[in-house]
């Protein structure tokens, strides 16, 4: 494959095939190409017909020691450069959130926004609160009228410390399903906390244009300024689906609202 292998090396490698192509393959190609002129020459002109074959015994004996030539090299020139094309998309994608390969990053693609509230819940750990809803704005992009139509995920940019930091999710006042549950993923130190099927959507019958996601803080990262890895205001993208066509990054504009502690929410039914 030439991985590993260095340039001048595999040069040379190439030549000492190319001169042994046509070592090998001349022979061959004159032999049957001396047979064939001598039939002919006991009929007609047997040593015109010799040097015209052998003319074009050389000629396809290049042809074809050529192409296997460019191959190789097409090969050594594109099997490193691929490869390292390749290990830096890799590390960009274990950097940069939301860790996806999307048509569309920016933020006015978004037709939604999120808002965040926290307190302390008097049992232990902080209640988080995040209000997905239509942000009001209007945009050309195709990304914005594909999140108008299905709003399957939002993610949030975090730190990986926060593994376990996250739990009782409630969806809209309801424990979440199991397929709701939010996924933790980390990428060296930072991660990604996703929550997924939120089916939400401008169209009818659906028309379900906002969710409420409250869930509690504790453990390695017990308030939504420890959760951000971006300052203490929350970055956060949605996704169309989870084949990401669409992922707008966002971050909240305002800042986390700390309130006083009300009365924590009733219990699940």
């Amino acid at each position: 494959t030439g991985l590993g292998v260095p340039q001048g090396v595999r040069n040379a490698r190439t030549l000492l095939t190319l001169k042994a192509c046509i070592n090998t393959q001349l022979p061959i190609r004159a032999d049957v190409a001396a047979s064939s002129s001598a039939t002919v020459g006991r009929r007609r002109m047997g040593a015109e017909m010799t040097a015209s074959s052998s003319m074009r015994t050389l000629a396809t004996v290049l042809l074809v020691c050529g192409l296997l030539f460019g191959a190789a090299l097409v090969q050594g020139a594109e099997t490193p450069s691929g490869s390292r094309r390749r290990s830096r998309f890799r590390k960009l994608q274990q950097i940069n959130f939301p860790f996806s390969t999307c048509a569309d990053y920016s933020c006015s693609s978004s037709p939604y926004t999120i808002s965040a509230t926290s307190y302390l819940n008097p049992l232990g750990g902080v209640i988080v609160s995040l209000v997905v809803a239509p942000n009001g704005a209007f945009s050309a992009a195709p990304c914005f009228k594909t999140l108008q139509d299905s709003l399957f995920r939002l993610s949030l940019s975090t730190r990986a410390v926060c593994a376990g930091s996250v739990t009782n999710v409630l969806i809209d006042g309801v424990p979440a399903a199991p397929w709701q549950v939010p996924v933790f993923q980390a990428y060296g130190v930072n991660a990604e906390l996703r929550f997924d099927y939120l089916g939400m959507s401008f169209l009818p019958p659906t028309s379900k244009v906002s969710r409420v996601i409250s869930f509690q803080l504790s453990g390695p990262c017990p308030s939504l300024a420890a959760l951000s890895n971006t300052g203490g205001a929350l970055t956060y993208s949605f996704s169309e689906s989870a084949n990401t066509l669409c992922c707008p990054v966002c971050r909240q504009g305002g800042g986390v609202a700390q309130l006083a502690a009300p009365s924590p929410p009733p219990p699940p039914p």
